[in-house]
């Protein structure tokens, strides 16, 4: 049985008071709850570490989970069998899509010139490749041709126009790492443009700002007007040594063998499950994270964490008896990586988004929380700004610009609030891009380590904190419980700016990072915290808690004073001599 709840402004005026002395709050009307949400998994909690032990099981069972791979068909089996027992199969739902089927197939890509010696005794160097999403074959022979590397679409023109290109191996040596978002054209577009000129391959370097010669993978397109050639990602540092070949006017060539081919669609399905809300079930607080991932590492980081945190925040909720007052859902995504299975079920569902409050997606990592980032109004800032505020004392209490993710983009283009993680990674990220330390952006001082690790053999649960996926959990399960128990939804209305939000709350300084973007995804972007009305806070809660100590230490004092006085005279009475009976 759902308990009653307690009375609402008990709470809030309770958790007003912990915070003006520097303790914790309670929630918005959620006091008893929050605190419940809390103990179960901080500091050793009985739902410590279920998180990371669930998704840990999950990726050495299942691995690499590819759209349209009995990988993938068997995880979601077992997922559905999962989610039905412990949430009830009349709350799982596994609606259908249909997702496009790539097969990676064998692979290679052989440098076979400079030759050394005689040509018999040539020198041939392996170079560690992997094939990109939707990309073509080679046609089942190899094909070796010239290499050419080129720095950016410019460079490519240019050598283009002077008949520099055709019939090569076109190699893409960006130069300067710029953030995902600038950097990932090259991968996504650079077979068509190597096209346009002749080439007969594409050669990315991976879209990462470190390597420890380790290649990435990830989507490309064909735009259907130019000859498709097979394209790849080659590592940093086989890349940056082509270059320094070419520039001192060595020779090269390439064999690349591919084996890749694109299959019809395939069946797949969304799992969808439910908390159903006590007073608005039609009114939906929606988390999220893709299910799927590359054919390689695990899909541990990029998504099974967000998959996972997502799941575990209902069953955080479910597990302390809480029934919220709108349904909160969970969904798991399929086919993100390369496209279809969240238009799948918008489609399915009408494209009718009026009775969702506000929808997430953790699709960046569950690394340590700092708060939400959230596209939305002035009005849902304010709100969130709210709801988070009792979290302030673990500092998850930031609210920034930019949430958003490519399953929940459809449901954000209509107006629905979208929220994401905002996180150490998210922040570091940013702060590197002020300083672009060197060409690769691998300084000593950038922190941010989401894409050394992204598409790549390196995606393992080895990059994820057991500490770090509880903190998230427990962030995404107040947020969602918060907002589930407001009032009203989340207010829809003009997406804010930087400039708005800084304009209306004041603390948030824009630093024109918005890089991390994919595809068709809603851009992030990032801001810092003000420092200075973060310490004008923090000085006036240890004022306060100064004056109440000091309250407290005079009140005591007076108390000990009184017991003495009372105490002294009690023993000078004591020591009087009796007076003789019948004097």
């Amino acid at each position: 049985m759902p308990r009653p709840r307690p009375a609402r402004w008990l709470p809030a005026v309770l958790g007003l008071l912990a915070l003006a002395a520097g303790g914790r709050a309670g929630g918005p009307g959620l006091g008893a709850e929050l605190q419940e949400l809390r103990g179960a998994v901080l500091d050793g909690g009985p739902r410590a570490g279920r998180a990371y032990a669930k998704l840990a099981a999950f990726c050495d069972r299942f691995g690499h989970r590819l759209a349209g791979s009995a990988h993938l068909e068997a995880a979601l089996d077992h997922l559905v069998a999962a989610l039905g027992r412990e949430f009830g199969a009349a709350n799982v739902k596994a609606e259908p899509a249909m997702v496009p089927h790539w097969v990676r197939g064998r692979e290679n890509a052989t440098l076979v010139a400079p030759l050394v010696g005689a040509p018999t005794a040539g020198r041939q160097l392996d170079l560690r490749m992997l094939g990109l999403g939707k990309s073509v074959g080679t046609g089942g022979a190899p094909v070796e041709a010239e290499v050419l590397v080129v720095k950016d679409h410019d460079d490519l023109i240019r050598r283009g126009e002077a008949g520099q290109v055709e019939g090569k191996i076109v190699v893409w040596n960006w130069e300067k790492w710029e953030g995902y978002g600038k950097t990932v054209k090259y991968r996504y577009s650079g077979a068509d443009w190597a096209s346009e000129h002749g080439a007969v391959a594409s050669l990315v370097k991976s879209i990462t700002p470190f390597s420890l010669n380790s290649p990435h993978t990830g989507t490309m397109a064909y735009s259907g007007d130019q000859n498709k050639i097979p394209a790849g990602a080659l590592t940093l540092e086989d890349v940056e040594m082509l270059q320094r070949m070419q520039d001192r006017g060595t020779p090269m060539r390439i064999r690349l063998c591919m084996e890749a081919e694109n299959l019809p669609e395939s069946p797949s399905r969304n799992v969808v499950v439910d908390i159903p809300g006590a007073e608005k079930p039609d009114e939906i607080v929606l988390l999220s994270g893709h299910i799927d991932s590359w054919d390689v590492g695990q899909g541990a980081m990029d998504d099974g964490g967000g998959a996972f945190v997502s799941w575990e925040a209902l069953s955080l909720i479910k597990s302390l008896g809480i029934q919220p007052k709108r349904t909160i859902r969970a969904i798991f995504w399929t086919a993100e990586e390369v496209g279809g299975g969240a238009k799948a079920y918008w489609a399915a569902h009408g494209n009718d988004t009026s009775m969702y409050s506000a929808v997430f997606e953790s699709d960046s990592g569950v690394f340590s929380p700092l708060g939400l980032q959230l596209s939305g109004s002035l009005t849902a800032h304010a709100r969130l700004r709210a709801v988070l505020e009792p979290l302030r004392d673990l500092g998850w209490h930031r609210v920034i610009t930019g949430g958003g993710g490519a399953d929940i983009s459809p449901a954000m283009k209509k107006g629905v609030p979208g929220l994401s993680l905002y996180s150490n990674e998210v922040r570091d990220f940013r702060d590197h891009q002020l300083k672009n330390a060197n060409s690769h952006g691998n300084s000593p001082h950038f922190q941010g380590q989401y894409f050394f690790y992204h598409h790549s053999h390196a995606d393992t649960m080895s990059v994820l904190d057991s500490g770090q996926m509880d903190n998230v959990t427990l962030l995404w399960a107040s947020a969602a419980l918060g907002l589930a128990e407001e009032e009203e939804m989340l207010p829809r209305g003009e997406v804010a700016d930087n400039d708005a939000v800084t304009a209306e709350f004041g603390g948030v300084m824009d630093v024109d990072a918005n890089d991390l973007v994919c595809e068709d995804r809603v851009p992030y972007h990032f801001h810092r915290e003000d420092k200075e009305a973060e310490m004008v806070t923090l000085a006036f809660a240890v004022i306060v808690g100064l004056v109440v100590g000091a309250l407290i230490t005079l009140f005591v004092q007076r108390v000990l004073h009184e017991k003495k006085k009372r105490s002294g005279q009690a023993q000078y009475v004591e020591m009087q001599p009796a007076e003789p009976e019948n004097f």
